[in-house]
């Protein structure tokens, strides 16, 4: 069985190289693979035998694969453009929604 899902898995890999696929569906897809991972963990290491995890834990992995890829959207490696600098106490700024790094204009 895991055999048949691992070539699932690198058919879907090959696939979403030829398509183009939208922000939300490259977002779901980080959290499923997220997801995958901590169960692979769960059952490679025997804290619990495979397929009988409760449902109670893979929600709470869903929630942590779901954080995961948010923090990583959320990371801030943009830098102001030239001319600019972050601002020394207040570094972020939210706008609709977003987190931005806060940019001042550079005193020469």
């Amino acid at each position: 069985m895991k055999e048949i899902l691992n070539e699932w898995k690198e058919f879907l890999n090959e696939q979403e190289e030829e398509v183009a696929v939208s922000d939300f569906d490259k977002r779901s897809q980080q959290i499923v693979k997220i997801h995958d991972g901590f169960v692979d963990f769960l059952e490679v290491e025997d804290i619990f035998p495979m397929g009988e995890i409760p449902k109670s834990v893979m929600d709470a992995l869903m929630k942590a694969a779901m954080l995961a890829v948010d923090a990583m959207e959320n990371d801030l490696d943009e830098r102001c453009q030239k001319g600019y600098k972050t601002h020394p106490t207040r570094k972020t700024k939210k706008m609709y929604g977003k987190t931005y790094r806060n940019c001042v204009k550079a005193e020469e």
